[in-house]
């Protein structure tokens, strides 16, 4: 959540999570400085990866927009206007997209490891710092792995396009 709080368009942060969540794990509030309101957006975390079997996020997106979000401690209902799906894992792009045909009504995001890192490099980078060297040690393999294969790319296209100017 603190990620959240370091982001200077989120005025406020809620955790929901639990029995009474309608969908939302997370509430964030943003100012849209264009028309002067404040908009609701749930945040869906997932731990898991989203794959071909997506029927739980799509219950939970259903939630969210189906009824309105009591917080602030049951004192205001609030209706949401998007969704952000944060998975600290893969997201596959075969569920993206039929998640996005099921909403296509809808405001849907998805913020997968590669979002999620940049965030936390942009908004929170004491992050890497973190005394939760759990969690420090978990994203820093995803970092490093995702700098890997990018390396990995970046060579073999160097090293495709040498050998095609070899063959010409």
């Amino acid at each position: 959540m603190d990620l959240f709080n370091n982001i200077k368009e989120i005025t406020n942060v809620e955790y929901t999570h639990g029995s009474k969540e309608m969908g939302a794990d997370i509430i964030l509030n943003r100012n849209d400085s264009v028309l002067g309101v404040e908009e609701y957006i749930a945040i869906v975390a997932k731990a898991v990866p989203i794959k071909q079997d997506f029927t739980d996020v799509q219950r939970q997106i259903e939630e969210c927009y189906l009824f309105d979000i009591t917080i602030e401690s049951g004192k205001k209902k609030v209706q949401i206007s998007e969704v952000w799906v944060v998975c600290s894992k893969n997201i596959t792009s075969n569920a993206q997209e039929k998640i996005y045909a099921i909403f296509k009504d809808k405001k849907v995001k998805f913020i997968g490891v590669d979002i999620l890192i940049k965030l936390i490099d942009e908004h929170f980078s004491d992050f890497w710092n973190s005394e939760n060297i759990q969690m420090f040690q978990y994203f820093k393999k995803l970092k490093d792995k995702k700098d890997k294969t990018q390396e990995a790319f970046k060579f073999q296209l160097v090293l495709s396009t040498l050998l095609f100017k070899i063959d010409v």
